[in-house]
C-alpha cells in the first residue's frame, strides 16, 4: 500500500486526499492528535465504565457536582440559529476511505453543517505510530479549514466528553488563528447520559453552540443497550414511529424547554408536546412481534447492510430513506428478542437462535434473488449480522463489526 506521511501521521493514497490533505490540514491534524488523544482515551474507557455501572443497576440522573450550572443563568452564545445539513460523516455515511475524501472535498469547500464522527470512532485510513487515529480529529481538522464551520457533534455521553470538544474546537481556532465561536456547533442528543447532563453539555460549548436535535431512533438504541443485562426490559417494536413518539415525547419536551432556558434552537424526529416533561421516559409495556414484523426487520437490516458494505450509507426503501440509525435500531431490537427469546404475536414457539437463522436465510435467499450477483455482498452482510445479533452481550456499536467486510475503494 503507497502511503504519504506528514511528520508522524500516515494517509492512505488517493486521488483525492491528493487535493484535500494537503501538508498545513495533516500538520494541524498530527498536533490535534498529539494534544488530545489520550484524554480521548480516557473518556472512551470512563464511558465503558460507567455504562457497566448503570447496566448493573446504578442510576441515570443530573450530576449532583454540577448543580450549580443548572442554577446559573446563562445562555449560549451563538443563539439560534439554524442551517441545513448539507455533509454527513457519520450515519449517512458508509466510511470506504473514497467516500470520506468526497464528503471532506465538499465540506472543506461548503457554507453549511457538516455532521462529525463521535470520538469513539476511528479513521482506519490515517495512523499514527501504525494505529488509527480518532475519527473525529480528522472530520474536526478537515472542517477548519472550511469558509464557515458548522459542525454537528453526535454520540456525546457527558460534559466531560464535551469539554474535550470544546477543548479542541479552541486549539483548532486558536491554530488557525480564527476569533473565539467562529466555528459552530450543533449537538445530537442520542442517549440517556445526554438527556441526564444535556445542560452542562450545552455549558462546555456554550461559546460555539446554536441548536440542539433530539433523535429518537438513536437514543430508543442506546435504552435497548442500557437495558439490555435484563428481561424486565422487554420492549415493544421501538422501530415503529408512532411508538417512539407516544414513549419519548417527554424526553423531547424535557429537551425543548432546556433549549428554550438557554436561548438555543432546538429539533426532534418526535413531537415535543407532552403533559409532562420527563428526563428518562417510562418503561413500555411489552407486545409480542409478529413473524412478519420479525421477518421484515430481518430482510431490512440484510438488505441495509449489503448496501453499507458496497459503499452506500443510505438505502431507499417504500417508507422513505434510510441511514445507520435505522439499521442501529432495528439490530437493537432484534438482538434483545432473539436474547431473551420472546414469544411470537402468532407462534407457538419463542424467538429462538435457531428460528432466528432459519428465517434469516429465507430472508436472505428472497433479496438474492432480486439483486445483481455480481455487485451483491449478502453473504458478508448475513455474517456480520449473525455477529451482532448472536453475541450474548449486545455490541455498543455495529460498525466495528461491519467495517470488517466494507469496501475499501
Amino acid at each position: 500500500m503507497s502511503l504519504t506521511k506528514s511528520e508522524r501521521i500516515e494517509s492512505e493514497s488517493h486521488e483525492i486526499a491528493a487535493r484535500v490533505l494537503n501538508e498545513e490540514l495533516l500538520s494541524l491534524l498530527t498536533r490535534l492528535h498529539e494534544r488530545f488523544s489520550g484524554a480521548r482515551a480516557d473518556l472512551l474507557q470512563a464511558r465503558a465504565l460507567r455504562a457497566k455501572r448503570v447496566r448493573a443497576g446504578e442510576p441515570i440522573a443530573p450530576p449532583a457536582e454540577t448543580a450549580q450550572i443548572r442554577q446559573a443563568e446563562w445562555t449560549a452564545a451563538r443563539g439560534s440559529e439554524a442551517r441545513p445539513v448539507i455533509e454527513d460523516f457519520e450515519d449517512g455515511l458508509a466510511p470506504s476511505w473514497n467516500r470520506i475524501l468526497e464528503v471532506a472535498e465538499r465540506a472543506v469547500r461548503g457554507k453549511g453543517w457538516t455532521r462529525v464522527r463521535g470520538i469513539h470512532l476511528e479513521e482506519r485510513h490515517c495512523r499514527a505510530g501504525g494505529k488509527p487515529i480518532c475519527a473525529a480529529f480528522f472530520d474536526l481538522s478537515v472542517l477548519a479549514f472550511a469558509p464557515d464551520p458548522g459542525i454537528v457533534i453526535p454520540k456525546l455521553e457527558s460534559s466531560a466528553e464535551a469539554r474535550l470538544w470544546a477543548d479542541a474546537i479552541h486549539f483548532l481556532e486558536d491554530e488557525r488563528r480564527l476569533s473565539r465561536g467562529t466555528i459552530r456547533v450543533a449537538l445530537e442528543v442520542e442517549s440517556l447520559e445526554a438527556v441526564a447532563q444535556a445542560e452542562e453539555i450545552l455549558f462546555e460549548l456554550k461559546e460555539h453552540v446554536a441548536w440542539m436535535r433530539f433523535d429518537s431512533k438513536d437514543y430508543a438504541s442506546n435504552w435497548l443497550k442500557t437495558h439490555s443485562g435484563s428481561a424486565d426490559f422487554l420492549a415493544p417494536d421501538l422501530t415503529r414511529a408512532e411508538i417512539r413518539e407516544r414513549w419519548l415525547s417527554p424526553v423531547a419536551h424535557y429537551l425543548a424547554l432546556v433549549c428554550e432556558k438557554r436561548g438555543l434552537g432546538f429539533h426532534a424526529d418526535v413531537p415535543s408536546l407532552s403533559p409532562e416533561p420527563k428526563l428518562v421516559p417510562e418503561t413500555l409495556p411489552f407486545q409480542k412481534p409478529s413473524v412478519a414484523r420479525v421477518r421484515e426487520l430481518l430482510a431490512f437490516a440484510q438488505d441495509f447492510l449489503d448496501h453499507w458494505i458496497r459503499g452506500e450509507g443510505r438505502l431507499e426503501t417504500p417508507s422513505g430513506a434510510c441511514d445507520l440509525s435505522d439499521f442501529e435500531l432495528a439490530r437493537c431490537q432484534l438482538w434483545q428478542w432473539v436474547k431473551y427469546r420472546v414469544d411470537l404475536a402468532e407462534a407457538s414457539q419463542p424467538l429462538t437462535q435457531e428460528r432466528y437463522l432459519e428465517w434469516r436465510e429465507e430472508e436472505l435467499q428472497k433479496l438474492k434473488r432480486g439483486t445483481n450477483p455480481d455487485i451483491t455482498r449478502l453473504y458478508e452482510a448475513s455474517r456480520a449480522m449473525d455477529a451482532l445479533i448472536l453475541n450474548a452481550t449486545i455490541a455498543e456499536f455495529s460498525i466495528p463489526v461491519a467495517q470488517a467486510y466494507l469496501k475499501s475503494a
